[in-house]
This record gives structure tokens, C-alpha cells and sequence, in this order.
């Protein structure tokens, strides 16, 4: 089992600093001393897609794969948002943001998920309406901190295998 944290804003943990191999170590260094495998990046929709990608080749390049890093991305989809995870073999792995938020009132899409958070260390997430979606529709709960400060990485995290995640994904358009 993995201990990772698959919703953190990178961009603005790092108060969105040039990306360079300090930086990496700055996330490495905060992501161990949290006790967790790796995260997924997830920025929001509008900044660099490529980011997330950046910062793992940097760490395959420059720390031999220290943490596990996930490029992904937190996109609206009406009142909501949904985090994309890109795994490997074109495959995605889509879940739903802090469902419930006050500010993203709107009704539970389950089109395309496959899983959803019940808890967010940041925003409010309906807990008992996000375990009976996941029941009702087969979805994977989820912990995430929705990191946007480095020192909140590791509020909440999953333990998960990559295996489980690919088992659920879909393959991305």
C-alpha cells in the first residue's frame, strides 16, 4: 500500500516559483518528513498543463524517483470540480472535488467518475452524501488534503495501490 495524497496545487504551494530541481527537493523534502509514498499534482485548470510532467521528470532526473509524483488536474465541470489523474498506459482516473462544498452546490454528477472525496482538509466535503454516491455508484472514496501550502500536504491521504486506481480507470480521449 502507497500513502498518497492525490489532490495538491503545486503552483501555488510553491507561490508559484520558477520550477527547478530546488523546488523538487523542497516538495521531496516536505512529502517524506509527512511519511507519504508521493502525491498527485493537480493544479487548476488554466495554468500549465505540462507542470505536473515537469516536476516528475525532474525527479526521475535529478532524485532517482524519490516520491511518486501523478501529473493530474482539478477542472470545473459546472459547479463542480473533478480531479484528473494521468496514470500510466493513457489511462485517467477521475474523481469528484470536496462534493457537497457550499460554494459548488450542485447535484452529484457520477457521468464518468470513479471516485469521489469525503474528505478535504480545505474545503467542506459532505461525508455522509459522499459515502452513499460511492455506494450507489461504485465509486472509490478518497482523503485528499487539497494542498495549497506546502506544510498541507499529508492533511489527508489514501492508502492505495496503483493497481487499484488502474483498475478503475478509463482510458483517456
Amino acid at each position: 500500500m502507497l500513502k498518497l495524497d492525490l489532490h495538491v496545487h503545486m503552483n501555488e504551494a510553491t507561490d508559484f516559483a520558477p520550477l527547478n530541481p530546488d523546488i523538487v527537493e523542497r516538495l521531496i523534502e516536505v512529502v517524506v518528513k509527512k511519511g507519504l509514498d508521493g502525491i498527485a499534482i493537480a493544479d487548476h485548470d488554466g495554468y500549465d498543463p505540462n507542470y505536473p510532467f515537469k516536476v516528475r521528470d525532474i525527479m526521475e532526473k535529478h532524485f532517482n524517483n524519490a516520491i511518486l509524483i501523478i501529473p493530474a488536474c482539478e477542472r470545473e465541470v459546472g459547479l463542480n470540480h473533478e480531479v484528473e489523474l494521468y496514470l500510466s498506459d493513457d489511462k485517467m482516473f477521475r474523481f469528484l472535488a470536496h462534493p457537497g462544498d457550499p460554494y459548488y452546490p450542485g447535484p452529484i454528477p457520477i457521468n464518468n467518475l470513479q471516485g469521489i472525496e469525503m474528505k478535504n482538509a480545505i474545503h467542506f466535503a459532505n461525508e455522509k452524501l459522499a459515502r452513499r454516491t460511492a455506494e450507489d455508484h461504485n465509486l472509490m472514496l478518497l482523503k485528499n488534503s487539497d494542498a495549497h501550502h506546502l506544510e498541507d500536504i499529508g492533511r489527508y491521504y489514501n492508502e492505495i495501490t496503483i493497481d487499484e486506481l488502474l483498475a478503475r480507470a478509463i482510458t483517456r480521449a
